[in-house]
């Protein structure tokens, strides 16, 4: 693996402006990197590198995969993170990355511009979601301006069809035209452009047409795919083991006979996640997760998550309504929930059947931190 690949953490969440950062910020990534390793219950006294944050929670689609059809049984959803409380965040907590997502869609929260804005001043690297429903002329002019890092466009579906289904919305044609203009003022906006898609059921089968959307709009190389997790049982996201068979087969046929190394490249890809859900059910992880050392996650109510797929009540370390995040950060129930998992992975089930696998983030960071011991002590 290159050197590069192999810092490509480190440069996602310094940014293009690494070159720049303060010797704060140096100090703080080094302090949480030698907590996350170290393998006890405390984290850093500096915070988290990362905050994820769910600025709202109201969303125009309903897409059949999210959690939100679980939670909103326990909670209203028509939340949003008001301007002046995430600015405390910002201050409170210093962080280097932020992710401007949760359940909702972040263009419904009218103060999103400010949050983007607060974010550049202190050139801090930000990622946000979006289904491009709202990506109109004025939000598009408002995007050049204050732009976040990385923007990614939740794409599951290549016809209307398919698409309309998953989200239960009828936006297909919309979000296609909008992204499209979107990428026509390209060279004005100073972001990462990315298309995720969340593979399940209904999309098996979609790799083909993703290929050319993705070709046409030249983002083959800024392509996510997903596999689903199962936060809805009885919706069937979740394909069969029977029906992934079948697209494997069909899937292998197709690639016996294709020359192309791009598109081949892009349908192994495709392939290997096919796997990936295929052995989900099966999937017992024993391997590191240092999630709740480096990140955290604030829902739009303020509840402290340590992972955005602990939905659960059980899992709130705190309120930030209530106390203040750093006081939560390495309060009791934080310690505790990290004390479960270095132990094993089993006592917590949501983790043990999670495919996050960060073996060799541990093996890179002890790599990295050997030699600077005698710094290290200070941290």
């Amino acid at each position: 693996m290159e050197i590069k690949e192999k810092l490509k953490d480190f440069f996602l969440i310094l940014g293009k402006n690494y070159k720049l950062i303060s010797p704060f910020y140096i100090r703080k990534a080094f302090s949480v990197l030698f907590y996350s390793i170290l393998a006890c219950k405390k984290a850093s006294d500096f915070g988290p590198i990362r905050l994820q944050i769910e600025i709202t929670d109201k969303c125009n689609f309903d897409c059949i995969m999210c959690d939100r059809h679980n939670l909103r049984k326990i909670r209203n959803l028509n939340n949003d993170i008001s301007y002046s409380k995430f600015k405390e965040l910002i201050e409170e907590i210093r962080p280097l990355y932020v992710t401007l997502n949760g359940l909702g869609e972040p263009l419904l929260n009218k103060e999103l511009y400010k949050f983007l804005k607060l974010c550049n001043k202190k050139k801090i690297t930000t990622s946000m979601p979006t289904n491009m429903s709202f990506m109109n002329e004025i939000n598009i002019k408002k995007l050049i301006k204050n732009p976040p890092s990385i923007l990614t466009f939740s794409f599951h579906g290549t016809n209307a069809s398919i698409f309309n289904k998953i989200t239960q919305s009828r936006s297909f044609k919309k979000c296609i035209e909008n992204f499209e203009k979107l990428l026509s003022k390209i060279e004005s906006i100073k972001t990462d452009i990315r298309v995720l898609c969340v593979l399940q059921s209904e999309n098996l089968e979609e790799y083909n047409a993703m290929f050319t959307f993705l070709k046409n709009w030249n983002l083959l190389n800024s392509f996510r795919l997903e596999p689903v997790f199962d936060f809805v049982p009885n919706h069937n996201v979740v394909p069969a083991k029977s029906q992934i068979k079948q697209v494997l087969f069909k899937l292998n046929s197709e690639m016996k006979i294709i020359n192309d190394k791009e598109k081949k490249a892009f349908l192994n890809n495709w392939r290997e996640k096919l796997l990936e859900l295929y052995n989900r059910k099966d999937l017992k992880m024993k391997v590191p997760c240092l999630t709740p050392w480096i990140s955290t996650y604030i829902t739009a109510t303020g509840k402290v998550l340590p992972c955005c797929y602990l939905t659960n009540e059980k899992y709130v370390m705190g309120n930030i309504n209530e106390i203040s995040f750093m006081k939560i950060w390495n309060g009791e129930k934080y310690q505790n929930f990290r004390s479960l998992l270095i132990n094993s992975r089993r006592n917590i089930k949501e983790c043990y059947r999670c495919f996050w696998n960060d073996q060799d983030r541990v093996n890179l960071y002890r790599l990295m931190l050997f030699g600077y011991s005698g710094w290290i002590k200070n941290l």
